[in-house]
This record gives structure tokens, C-alpha cells and sequence, in this order.
């Protein structure tokens, strides 16, 4: 199948066994090609060279491996877009700019697909559990969807004085509205074979357009007074 590059040395280093990198990279990647139900615990076992005890062993079963797969994922994007946007505030002036807080989010939101490989793959894996979700209820919202928000309503209402709390968060939903969008398009742009630089030529585009569209809808929020 791959070489398992999809997790990094830094990652594999929180884990104090060796056999639970390799059994986390090729659950990755075979859940990302086949799904959780089309994927066995030999399956992962035989890919990552580990003894077919090896999962219940380190994880407990599938489900807990699957869930714990997540949650790497989920903090490595939460962490990225947290620094990001915080790093963009201390570079803002004592009243900042709103375009550089949406376009550094929207950028970081894209990132993974920078790199089409492991993109690919955390896409694919993303959207398998979209759709045949078996993850914890709550999960997703607690450990992203909430922290993301209330660091861009923050972020929001820091450099658009004047904006409210409800309208910045819904300003932040469309945000995302818009580059999930963005995605979905760039996914089936892979599906149909397009070249990494259509591809890339689309998600630039495509950001200019949002964080554009973006702030001149917060700014009329703001003008209307901020609800």
C-alpha cells in the first residue's frame, strides 16, 4: 500500500511503543480507503507488520483505535488554527485588521490539502465518518467545532469593534459553510483526475473569493449594528 508517512516523528513520539505508530498510521490510511465496516482488525494488524493481538492489546478494539485516530487528528488542526489565528492577532494593530483574521483561519482551515498525499488521506478519512459516523456523539463539536469557535468570535469581535457575539459566531459559521464548499469541490476536482496545479489554482481562487465575500459580510454586520 504506502509507506506510512501520513503521521509524523513527532507524533509517533507521544506513543511509547513503536507498534502503536505503525498500527495508527495504517489504521489511518486503510480506514481512509475502505471505511471503518470495510476495514478488519487483520487488516490493519498485517499492514502495520504487528501481531493480529496487537490492536485489543494497545487500544482496547477497532472502535477505540478508530477514536483515538481522531483525536490526534483533531488536535493537530486544533493546535495549527489556534496558533495561527493568535499569531495573526499579535501581529494585528490594537485594532486590527479583520481580512488578516479571516484569510490566516481560511488558509489554515486549507492547509491540509497542501500536501496532496496526506491531504488526500485525512479527506477521504474525514469525510467517511461524515457519512458513516462512529465516532462518539459530541465528539467532533466538543473537541474542534466549539474551541474553533469561540476562538474566531473572539478573534472576530477584537478587530471588528462594535460586532456582536451572535453575529460573529454566525459570521464564523459561514466562514466554514464556505470552505467546507471548497473542499467538496477540490475533492471531486481528484476524483475526475485534475493536475495538483488546477487544483491548487482553484483553492487559491477560491480563498481569495471567500475571505473577500467574508469580510464584507462581517462589515455590514458590523454597520447594522452588530446583532
Amino acid at each position: 500500500m504506502s509507506q506510512h508517512t501520513t503521521i509524523s516523528s513527532t507524533e509517533a513520539g507521544q506513543f511509547p511503543d513503536p507498534t502503536q505508530w505503525r498500527l495508527i498510521t495504517a489504521a489511518e490510511e486503510l480506514f481512509a480507503e475502505h471505511g471503518f465496516g470495510g476495514t478488519s482488525v487483520r487488516d490493519i494488524t498485517a499492514e502495520a507488520g504487528a501481531n493480529v493481538a496487537a490492536v485489543n492489546y494497545h487500544f482496547g478494539s477497532k472502535h477505540q483505535l478508530y477514536q483515538k485516530l481522531f483525536e490526534i487528528r483533531l488536535a493537530e488542526m486544533r493546535r495549527f488554527r489556534t496558533h495561527a489565528v493568535h499569531r495573526a492577532l499579535d501581529e494585528a494593530e490594537p485594532i486590527g485588521d479583520v481580512a488578516a483574521i479571516v484569510d490566516t483561519f481560511a488558509r489554515a482551515f486549507m492547509q491540509p490539502l497542501s500536501d496532496p498525499q496526506r491531504g488526500r488521506i485525512m479527506l477521504k478519512l474525514f469525510m467517511r465518518e461524515l457519512s458513516d459516523p462512529h465516532l462518539p456523539p459530541g465528539m467532533f463539536m466538543q473537541q474542534m467545532a466549539e474551541p474553533m469557535q469561540e476562538l474566531m468570535r473572539d478573534a472576530l469581535q477584537r478587530t471588528c469593534p462594535g460586532l456582536g457575539e451572535q453575529a460573529a459566531r454566525m459570521c464564523f459559521h459561514s466562514l466554514v459553510g464556505q470552505l467546507v464548499h471548497l473542499v467538496q469541490v477540490w475533492k471531486m476536482m481528484v476524483d475526475v483526475g485534475q493536475t495538483d496545479s488546477d487544483l491548487q489554482s482553484y483553492v487559491d481562487t477560491g480563498l481569495r473569493h471567500v475571505v473577500r465575500f467574508t469580510v464584507a459580510g462581517i462589515k455590514s454586520c458590523q454597520e447594522a449594528g452588530g446583532s
